[in-house]
């Protein structure tokens, strides 16, 4: 993932756009982008149209807002499926025990609220951005 951030900018536009934390920084979008190339992208474009270096509070917005652009995405009935599978290890199946479910998880999928990953085994987890909405007590979603 690093390599798609140094192939789009230099040592030198990162640093004016991250600021000296920018090795940090990008590591954080890293792991907020899940390790999805189009998330890593879309966090770079909306850098690129901010002031310049960001600070702390504009770069913690950032991440927020797309947070917060994928938690509107949740509905309520989602969140306990979510989080059984973020808390599941290792997370090798989607659930499809019925159709409610299965048509449930393919929204999922569709918006990236779930991320399917295929390395040597497939496997899946909730988008980095939305565990925070996981961690709340159940009777708070």
């Amino acid at each position: 993932m690093r390599e798609i951030v140094d192939k789009r900018l230099s040592p030198a536009e990162q640093e004016a756009l991250f600021g000296s934390a920018h090795r940090e920084r990008i590591d954080r979008l890293i792991d907020r982008s899940g390790g999805y190339p189009r998330e890593l992208i879309k966090f770079l474009r909306e850098a690129v149209e901010l002031e310049h270096p960001l600070s702390e509070h504009a770069f913690e917005l950032l991440l927020a807002d797309r947070a917060g652009h994928y938690c509107r995405l949740v509905p309520d009935d989602a969140i306990p499926l979510l989080r059984d599978i973020h808390n599941t290890q290792p997370r090798l199946r989607l659930p499809r025990s019925n159709a409610d479910t299965a048509e449930l998880t393919d929204m999922l999928l569709a918006n990236n609220l779930l991320m399917l990953y295929q390395n040597h085994d497939e496997w899946t987890d909730v988008n980095p951005a939305i565990v925070s909405l996981l961690d709340a007590e159940p009777d708070d979603a």
